[in-house]
């Protein structure tokens, strides 16, 4: 979860710079990033409904992650960086990534 907001976070502050390797999403990629943060959300959703199954249904509170992950990739890839970067988006998935990993860690 943590990985995947950052990520994000790269994502909103990405600009091409043909010789710059600084992080991860201009070493691979804007479109490979979002595919890695896609293939996360699945990680985590799959690792939840397994500690449901066999913890306890309370951990399995973790797939309404899912929904989150989803809307933020779809933030993402449908509107502009700079209509982002001025809008409330960053500080929103800052507050519900430590919302998520707080209830993860609750659990």
């Amino acid at each position: 979860m943590v990985q995947n907001c950052l990520m994000a976070f790269d994502l909103l502050t990405w600009k091409d710079e043909p010789r710059h390797k600084t992080s991860f999403v201009r070493l691979i990629g804007t479109h490979s990033t979002k595919f890695i943060m896609l293939i996360f959300t699945g990680f985590i959703c799959v690792n939840a409904v397994l500690d449901g199954l066999l913890l306890g249904l309370e951990n399995a509170l973790l797939v309404c992650y899912l929904a989150f992950a989803l809307w933020m990739l779809n933030r993402l890839m449908e509107e502009k960086q700079n209509h982002l970067q001025e809008s409330w988006f960053a500080p929103t998935i800052l507050i519900l990534t430590l919302f998520f990993v707080q209830s993860y860690i609750q659990c």
